[in-house]
């Protein structure tokens, strides 16, 4: 491979990278968990920006107003034993807080104490005994006897409810974070701008080296196991006090670091990553924490949520912006970034980001427009080379779209982690972060210098992909140094050709392109409103960072971006709008709502009176499909088709009726176009009319309620049956299953699952298997790339 030269630094940086390259650790990167501490602090954030408010009695839809504020139940009430001095035993009940325009209280009754006696902690949710019931005895006795433990129950208070999610959820109808975002018109996503009352992000102080500071049981204690212990008070949000743990940039080692600042142009600290370890999971996290100021309070607070942008900025953006810069490696790991800029020779600037898995979009990609890139493949946190390449492959792919202004070249690099048992990713076995560094010293990563090559052209790049694929089932020793398969990949090579093809899901399981299901059911069931969700969730894949799942429990997922629906409405004259809101914009996007609703193509025709069944009539439905390529996204196909209801499309059904609709169906699948068709049941709960209709049909599935009587939606679950199934589908994945719809968040949710949503996948990929897919085959049908399959099915062994 030929090595270019044609920016400036790039011999330093051949030799930084194959001389001097320093690896982090091989631990897997749990982003799931990551998420799930950020929506957590995120939903927080926006109730502590709120509690004042005086719309959040709307948001809790209980409590009563009092002289001091308005009063809400804590739910359940929170029970605490403590110890006196004397050796006398307490407990303590929480039952109710206080919210006013200076404080939060919690309303507490002792068993056992009754003097009145406030205590304010300085915290922004401030905690007060109301009452108690007894006497205690003299101030003196109750100041020395019991001001202290009782000091110890409210630190362990506000350990369990530092996150103030926690403290409301108990008794407000909104339960999950999505649901408290949504209420305070945020949306419900982790990276998504975030809207905020008297609460805004600021810069963290210059970080200094001051001492940390070490509780008795902590003396002995290395400085990187005391810095991993205060970095978990943040989570999900520190207590609002003058001292904040401190975030330092501090390396260990030579190359472990547990904290990471971003900097704005200025060089302010914005934004920073702490790397947070679980022995119990054997997995890592890197967690964006913002520090927030608020109104008339003299100091900050931090909280693990990303900066409240549009777009999260690269790593070492001052270095980027700097004149003299002039060679960039980009790097999908700010660990890698980090440690090798210390490295760096003046000129080289290592860059990184964060975002959702995949979603590029969410990242200001501006700082590197008109600059030569190399965009650095490694691999690293228990990802296999052979996926770190065909990941840069979908980076290329996305940033070619979305920034057509940066030329990118890539560097190639594999690193061998010799099945140390530290930082292998597969034989893990640590307790504390020196259990890591102990074991990286012992085994440190080798580079394998075979494998460096710059890949300046596309060509070169696909290929070296097209080599990666092929080798990643077998994993034949430094395959990257080979110029073509050697014998041990041909019989697997082979192999795959003899398995099945992936099938082209637009929404798995039930719509597949160029094929017809059928979605049935009486009348009022609610037939309609989950196909107007159905049609929504295909389109908002497209547009959405992290799209609401569809029943996700039984992994309705989207495989592919891209998607434009044409629905056929010719029932619900004068509801449509009304439809749209109720069951269609909860799963649109906020920020990306005009563009979701411009390719989801709704057309009322109830007014048209036509046998669309009949051939003269086809090239009108023909055509319509055809001029919605021009509409929403332009020169983008229609992808899946709806038909609300067959029996309006064809008018009445005669014997002729069904050899006209197969044959019209047949012109629409010969385009590659998925169809859902929606039908009414007869009165015994079967397809209504003619049954030689279905026989187009690769899918059919019918909802029906135990009690067939019409109803509200929210009233009452609905059953969803498989039947007919065109291909493979497992018993224990074909039992019906119940759904419900939500007033509180307008959302599809199955009720009471059989299996939780990790168990789900587990045992649709065992499916799949039995029928003879390949890992590689799966990972596309249902959406989820290789390491997140592997995290999910981690969690259902442990």
């Amino acid at each position: 491979m030929t090595q270019s030269t044609s920016s400036v630094g790039i011999e330093q940086v051949i030799e930084l990278l194959k001389f001097n390259f320093i690896a982090p650790d091989n631990i897997p990167e749990d982003t799931a968990r990551r998420d799930q501490i950020c929506m957590e602090a995120r939903a927080s954030l926006l109730i502590e920006a709120n509690c004042t408010s005086k719309f959040f009695p709307h948001f809790m839809k209980c409590g009563t107003s009092s002289p001091k504020g308005w009063v809400y139940p804590l739910s359940p009430p929170y029970r605490m034993k403590f110890t006196d001095l004397r050796g006398k035993q307490f407990t303590w009940h929480f039952e109710s807080f206080i919210i006013s325009k200076e404080k939060t209280c919690i309303n507490s009754r002792s068993s056992t104490l009754s003097r009145r006696h406030p205590y304010v902690k300085d915290n922004h949710f401030t905690l007060h005994i109301v009452e108690q019931d007894q006497l205690y005895g003299s101030t003196a006795e109750w100041d020395s006897n019991f001001i202290l433990p009782f000091k110890r129950v409210l630190q362990e208070f506000n350990d369990q409810y530092r996150s103030r999610f926690q403290l409301c959820k108990g008794s407000s109808p909104y339960k999950t974070p999505e649901q408290v975002c949504y209420h305070f018109g945020s949306q419900g996503e982790v990276f998504a701008k975030l809207k905020s009352n008297d609460m805004h992000p600021d810069y963290f102080p210059a970080s200094s080296d001051q001492a940390l500071p070490r509780r008795d049981n902590q003396i002995n204690w290395s400085d990187a196991r005391v810095e991993q212990e205060i970095l978990k008070q943040i989570l999900p949000c520190s207590l609002l006090e003058l001292w904040q743990p401190p975030l330092i940039n501090k390396c260990y080692d030579n190359w472990f670091c547990q904290v990471f600042p971003f900097r704005n142009e200025c060089g302010k600290i914005t934004m920073q990553l702490i790397k947070l370890y679980d022995p119990e999971k054997q997995m890592k996290c890197l967690i964006p924490v913002t520090t927030w100021m608020r109104a008339n309070c003299p100091y900050n607070q931090y909280f693990c949520v990303p900066l409240p942008e549009d777009k999260q900025p690269l790593y070492n953006l001052d270095l980027l912006l700097k004149q003299e810069t002039g060679a960039i490696i980009l790097t999908d790991s700010v660990e890698i970034a980090d440690s090798n800029q210390r490295k760096a020779s003046d000129g080289i600037v290592f860059t990184s980001f964060i975002c959702s898995p995949d979603r590029y979009e969410q990242v200001d990609w501006s700082p590197l427009r008109k600059k030569k890139v190399y965009y650095l493949i490694t691999n690293h946190s228990g990802i296999c080379f052979e996926d770190a390449v065909l990941k840069a492959r979908e980076f290329k792919e996305t940033l070619e779209r979305k920034e057509p202004e940066i030329e990118i070249a890539f560097i190639t690099l594999p690193v061998d982690y010799q099945n140390n048992k530290y930082s292998s990713g597969f034989c893990r076995d640590f307790k504390t972060v020196d259990d890591i560094r102990h074991g990286y010293q012992e085994q440190p990563p080798i580079v394998r210098q075979k494998g460096f090559k710059i890949l300046e052209s596309n060509e070169a790049f696909q290929k070296f992909c097209s080599d990666a694929e092929k080798a990643r089932d077998v994993h034949p020793r430094e395959w990257y140094d080979e110029e073509s398969p050697n014998d041990e990949q041909v019989p697997t090579v082979d192999q795959e050709n003899k398995n099945p093809k992936p099938i082209d899901y637009v929404m798995r399981p039930f719509l597949i392109r160029g094929e017809a299901t059928m979605l049935y059911a009486r009348k009022s069931v609610g037939k309609s409103s989950l196909a107007y969700s159905i049609a929504e969730r295909v389109v908002a894949a497209d547009f959405s960072n992290r799209p609401v799942p569809l029943l996700p429990e039984k992994w309705w997922t989207v495989p592919q971006k891209g998607h434009k629906v044409l629905y056929l409405d010719f029932e619900n004259q004068q509801q449509i709008e009304r439809k749209r809101e109720l069951f269609q914009n909860p799963y649109f996007p906020r920020d990306k709502y005009a563009e979701c609703k411009a390719n989801l193509l709704i057309k009322d025709m109830s007014l048209s009176g036509k046998d669309y069944s009949s051939p003269a009539n086809h090239q009108e439905i023909l055509d319509m499909i055809e001029a919605a390529k021009n509409e929403g996204t332009s020169e983008r196909p229609v992808d899946l088709l709806v038909i609300d209801t067959y029996t309006a499309f064809v008018h009445t059904e005669t014997p002729s009726t069904p050899d006209g609709f197969k044959m019209l169906i047949n012109k629409i699948r010969d385009k590659g176009i998925a169809i859902l068709i929606v039908h009414h049941a007869n009165s015994e709960n079967e397809v209504r009319g003619l049954q030689s209709k279905l026989d187009t049909l690769a899918f059919k599935f019918k909802i029906y309620r135990n009690d067939e009587a019409p109803g509200d939606l929210e009233e009452q679950a609905c059953w969803v049956q498989y039947e007919e199934i065109r291909g493979e589908m497992g018993r224990d994945l074909r039992e019906p299953f119940q759904i419900k719809y939500s007033n509180d968040d307008h959302r599809w949710h199955v009720v009471d699952p059989k299996r939780e949503q990790d168990a789900e996948l587990k045992l649709i990929i065992k499916d799949y298997r039995r029928y003879g897919y390949s890992m590689k085959v799966i990972h596309k049908m249902i959406g989820l790339h290789k390491s997140a399959i592997s995290d999910r099915l981690s969690k259902t062994e442990k």
